[in-house]
């Protein structure tokens, strides 16, 4: 039987092992322990005094010593085989997300490897509002309650191979979480009108139909998302109708001096 010489071949590509024995006479292929038999992949012919072993789009788990045995004779070679560096086969994709919903980034590579994602030059890490999860080659970077801050160019990188995409997000309008509320108080104190938005926003605080500035009785405040108007020294002509507008939305109250 012919002594074969050892092999090497790239991932993904074909091999084929042959060998010459003399005679017609039964062979029978190995992978190391293991009898081989036709496959997908793995294809055995027999021809005369010629047996051939070819094995398709190679993986690295292919590798190893093969055997053929006709009787008492047998003959070995060694497959290595030349890994390819993966690269990505799906690339991630630019989308538009409206601002406190969730979005997934989401990406495929020619095999299995370890990748890092990035927001621009930051490094992202699992936890908090982020989400990175694998599946074999799939990667997934999930996002949570979106803010505008996080609208940017995101990026997975593989060694030296590397995707973007652009991350859009629509802001939402303010919206008005806690109303104003009317109050009475007595002449010549102190009231606090207050009210919150679902997100910082700047606001007009108006009595009737009058826009109110800061000054020498009035202190209009705002801490985040939280509005406050304050008016001291209260006379019997600060009694009416109040309002706090953002945009197109409106809280109103009334107050009573006593």
């Amino acid at each position: 039987m012919e002594e074969l010489k050892s092999k090497e071949v790239r991932e993904g590509c074909t091999a084929t092992l042959q060998c010459q024995f003399g005679g017609k006479a039964s062979v029978e292929g190995k992978k190391g322990t293991g009898t081989l038999r036709d496959t997908d992949r793995y294809k055995l012919q027999q021809k005369a005094v010629t047996c051939e072993l070819k094995i398709h789009g190679l993986a690295m788990l292919d590798a190893g010593e093969y055997t053929w045995v006709c009787g008492a004779e047998k003959t070995t070679v060694m497959l290595t085989i030349r890994a390819l560096p993966p690269r990505f086969t799906e690339d991630l994709r630019s989308q538009k997300a409206t601002e406190g919903t969730m979005v997934t980034l989401r990406c495929q590579m020619s095999k299995a490897a370890p990748v890092e994602w990035r927001k621009g030059s930051e490094t992202l890490r699992d936890g908090g509002r982020y989400s990175l999860r694998q599946d074999g080659a799939v990667y997934e970077l999930q996002i949570r309650g979106l803010a505008l801050e996080d609208a940017g160019e995101y990026s997975c990188v593989c060694g030296q191979e590397k995707t973007s995409a652009t991350l859009s997000v629509k802001a939402l309008p303010a919206r008005f979480i806690e109303d104003l509320r009317s109050q009475e108080v007595p002449e010549s104190s102190t009231v606090t009108m207050r009210c919150e938005l679902s997100k910082k926003a700047p606001v007009v605080w108006r009595k009737g139909s009058e826009t109110l500035k800061n000054g020498a009785r009035y202190s209009l405040r705002q801490d985040g998302a939280v509005c406050e108007l304050e008016i001291r020294d209260l006379t019997v002509e600060d009694a009416g109708e109040y309002s706090c507008t953002c945009g197109k939305e409106r809280t109103s109250a009334t107050l009573s001096i006593m």
